[in-house]
C-alpha cells in the first residue's frame, strides 16, 4: 500500500538518491536503544524504506523515467547523542551515475537531436 508509515521514508531516500552529487553519498540512520520491539520497529521501517526506493529504481513504472541506481552500505556506529554514547544503525546510500537532473538534460538533449 501506498499508505504506510514506509512510503514517505522511501520517497525521501528516492528523492536524495537522485539528487545527490555525483561521487557523494548520505545516510539514513536509527537509534538502535530503546525497547527491543521499538528497536525492531524501526530497523524494519528503515530497511523496508530502502528496499522500497531501491525496487523503484531498478523497476520503474514508467519505462521512460528517470532512476538511478544506488548501492548502501550499512555499520553500527557508537555516537554521543545529547550528551549520551549511543549505538546507532547508519545505512550510507552511494548513488551510481549522474544525478537526475544532469540526466534529464542529457535526454532531452538527445531528444532534440535525434531525427523525428
Amino acid at each position: 500500500s501506498n499508505y504506510t508509515k514506509v512510503q514517505p521514508l522511501a520517497k525521501a531516500i528516492a528523492a536524495r538518491a537522485g539528487l545527490v552529487l555525483t561521487g557523494e553519498a548520505f545516510a539514513v540512520e536509527t537509534v538502535m536503544g530503546g525497547d527491543e520491539a521499538m528497536l525492531l520497529l524501526r530497523v524494519s521501517y528503515l530497511t523496508q524504506a530502502i528496499a522500497r526506493a531501491h525496487h523503484w529504481q531498478v523497476a520503474p513504472t514508467q519505462p521512460d523515467g528517470l532512476t538511478r541506481l544506488f548501492r548502501c552500505v550499512s555499520q553500527c556506529v557508537v555516537e554521543e547523542v545529547e550528551g549520551v554514547l549511543t549505538k546507532v544503525l547508519r545505512i550510507l546510500v552511494l548513488p551510481e551515475g549522474p544525478p537526475k537532473r544532469d540526466a534529464d538534460k542529457v535526454r532531452d538533449a538527445a531528444k532534440r537531436s535525434s531525427p523525428s
